[in-house]
């Protein structure tokens, strides 16, 4: 219970923060969450004080709106995203204000580190629905028609 109003307020920070910033030299590439999964997977991510995190697992949510969402080929498709994301050795965070730069360039402004070890079984039984009920918020706010 406890590590459950953790993560909703974890999300709920997440998204405030991704809501009121401004994009920092950033371009308009949509990308699926699907996609992004992919990229947080192959590439890790570097931190600004040059430490990296390699990423075993990840769980990517598109923030909904009319500047951060287009419909291309029947699917929703984001320029802005929250992602739950799992190391190799267990550690958790959360990237926050985490934007693509291109095809296969991202940035993010922001992360915090949620556990500082959870097994597969145990990421995915606490983040998955954490994500899935964040997915699902983040879809009521509507997409760009284009």
């Amino acid at each position: 219970m406890f590590r459950a109003a953790v993560v909703s307020l974890a999300v709920i920070a997440a998204l405030a923060f991704a809501g009121t910033s401004a994009a920092h030299g950033t371009s308009k590439w949509y990308w699926s969450p699907g996609y992004c999964k992919s990229m947080l997977v192959h590439k890790g991510v570097a931190f600004n004080d040059g430490r990296t995190f390699n990423i075993e697992r990840a769980y990517c949510i598109g923030v909904g709106g009319q500047s951060t969402c287009e419909w291309w080929g029947g699917e929703r498709q984001y320029t802005t995203f929250t992602a739950f994301v799992r190391s190799y050795d267990g550690a958790v965070r959360v990237l926050m204000n985490f934007k693509t730069t291109g095809k296969g360039g991202f940035r993010f402004y922001d992360s915090r580190l949620l556990a500082r070890f959870a097994s597969p079984s145990q990421f995915a039984a606490t983040y998955g629905p954490a994500a899935a009920q964040t997915a699902a918020s983040e879809q009521a706010k509507g997409c760009h028609q284009p």
